[in-house]
């Protein structure tokens, strides 16, 4: 897993899946509320995003974690961040398994 970063926000490597260039915008790039980790996370985020055919970003929290040796809760309050700041979305998507069963959550996307 390559995690290539170049300096001032130009082109970045921050995609697990392989050798793709992504460009923070610098609406985000230059929010000084902003943490540098939750800048990264947007990246990668918006960059699977934009090289996916599905509008959102389906990776948990822990997959963010390993891809850049962070925390899980780490991961789960720089997202809480870029959601606060407006710079991304969540959506969850709740089944219920059963009739008589409470809706449990299947699933969190992430979009822009």
């Amino acid at each position: 897993m390559k995690k290539d970063f170049a300096l001032n926000g130009m082109a970045l490597n921050c995609s697990p899946r392989g050798n793709s260039a992504a460009i923070i915008y610098t609406d985000v790039l230059y929010d000084k509320k902003l943490s540098s980790i939750a800048k990264l996370i947007h990246c990668e985020i918006t960059t699977y995003i934009s090289h996916s055919i599905e509008n959102y970003y389906p990776l948990s929290n822990k997959q963010i974690a390993e891809t850049f040796g962070l925390s899980k809760t780490t991961v789960s309050a720089k997202i809480s961040e870029l959601i606060k700041a407006g710079y991304l979305k969540s959506e969850t998507i709740q089944i219920k398994p059963f009739e008589d069963a409470d809706y449990t959550i299947a699933e969190r996307r992430l979009s822009w």
